[in-house]
């Protein structure tokens, strides 16, 4: 299918996701690619593989005029700070940085912007499965400044400026660079236990099936203006997850914990945190974006086994 827009603008192009993308979409060939980033050396791969690489830093508006002599059909912005800290260090880059490139885009007449958001922006609801059409409501300072970022794209968004709104879970795939590190060191230490017998819900995205996703809401003009979860096919338990990472690691998988000593855990202040969190049921629907045709190509079962080989 050939895409609506050639030349493209992926901002947060060394992160895990805007790396990948970008990646990608110059393997297709049917794409000019151009890279929003702040430190240079950090994508000289991607300058090797054809990408144009423009230095510039959302956080402030005026360093943004590095983009005033380039013809872009689309900005992809996957540009972020995830981790759960203060609700002011994340506002500079989660906030202030996407009001920034949405006033310029406006002013220089780009009309298609691709947000990635997060399932954080709806995580604090107790619906099961949560959907797209959910109140905005989180649990942490992440999630809070996600949804401000969601607040200004919707602001900015008119008959002339399409926003379209990517709401992933968490993200994993080789490479992945906040969670997965965490997760293994517990498991070689035989310390990662799983609340519940292990039979919570844990839906994930693998970070293939997250590109695609990306690239067909580039080829499908219909997409334009709708908001979208995209997640695996299918919902794992955290038995299911975590013994696959075991096998893949060859470590034992890790032990459920007896209901009884649960609340003793919960009160390890390294451990409890780990285990609330695996605790809760984590479940997405993502009917809307296969009503659109969309459906993610990798199953997560031998997406999580190849993460980790």
């Amino acid at each position: 299918m050939e895409p609506y827009s050639k030349n493209i603008l992926i901002t947060g192009a060394t992160g895990f996701i805007g790396k990948a993308l970008a990646e990608e979409l110059i393997r297709l060939g049917n794409y000019n690619i151009f890279c929003l980033i702040r430190d240079a050396r950090k994508a000289e791969s991607l300058k090797g593989k054809g990408a144009c690489l423009i230095t510039a830093d959302l956080r402030y508006y005026e360093s943004l005029k590095a983009l005033d002599n380039y013809s872009l059909d689309t900005v992809v912005h996957c540009a972020a700070l995830v981790k759960n800290c203060s609700f002011k260090t994340l506002y500079p880059l989660n906030v202030k940085g996407i009001d920034n490139l949405c006033r310029w885009m406006k002013k220089s007449g780009v009309k298609n912007l691709i947000h990635i958001s997060s399932v954080a922006v709806i995580s604090g609801n107790d619906n099961i499965p949560l959907g797209e059409d959910l109140p905005l409501k989180a649990v942490n300072n992440y999630g809070f400044s996600k949804i401000e970022a969601e607040k200004v794209v919707k602001r900015y968004r008119s008959p002339d400026f399409n926003v379209t709104i990517l709401r992933p879970p968490m993200v994993y795939g080789r490479g992945e660079p906040h969670l997965t590190g965490t997760i293994i060191s517990l498991m070689r230490r035989r310390i990662l236990f799983l609340p519940g017998g292990g039979m919570n819900k844990f839906h994930l995205v693998y970070l293939k099936n997250l590109i695609s996703a990306i690239i067909f809401i580039l080829e499908n003009q219909r997409c334009r203006n709708e908001t979208f979860i995209v997640a695996d096919n299918e919902v794992l338990s955290s038995k299911e997850v975590f013994s696959y990472m075991a096998r893949a690691l060859n470590l034992p998988p890790p032990r459920a914990v007896p209901s009884f000593i649960e609340p003793l855990i919960l009160r390890i202040p390294f451990l409890g945190g780990h285990l609330k969190r695996l605790a809760r049921d984590r479940e997405y629907a993502i009917e809307k974006i296969k009503s659109f045709g969309f459906s993610p190509p990798y199953p997560a079962k031998d997406s999580i086994f190849q993460s980790l080989k």
